[in-house]
């Protein structure tokens, strides 16, 4: 299955207001590989031909950024109304973590 990468990438179709991201304290370089693809045109036997082009190196931030996009898509989280998201507030509370017990063979 395609997953519309022209459509991810270039942020058609959005829904989320302009300008709605979170990133707490990320660093210089998750931003460098979130703009690491640019779209450029090319004229291909002549036809006009779009094509994403690395502009960087490293571009996984980017990749990971399309596929969590396109699993939102497919599984119709991009289509949930308000009142789904608001019946979700507060059910994310973290559990309590199990403790870790340590095998005594492994420190011998």
């Amino acid at each position: 299955m395609g997953i519309g990468i022209n459509i991810l990438k270039s942020g058609e179709k959005e829904k989320v207001p302009a300008g709605y991201c979170h990133f707490p304290e990320y660093a210089p370089e998750y931003f460098k590989q979130l703009t690491a693809e640019q779209l450029v045109s090319k004229v291909v036997k002549g036809y006009t031909k779009q094509e994403w082009q690395k502009v960087r190196e490293r571009n996984e931030v980017l990749d990971c950024r399309i596929y969590a996009r396109a699993a939102s898509i497919a599984l119709g989280i991009d289509r949930w109304p308000e009142s789904k998201w608001n019946s979700l507030s507060g059910k994310t509370a973290s559990k309590k973590s199990k403790k870790i017990v340590k095998s005594k063979w492994i420190s011998k």
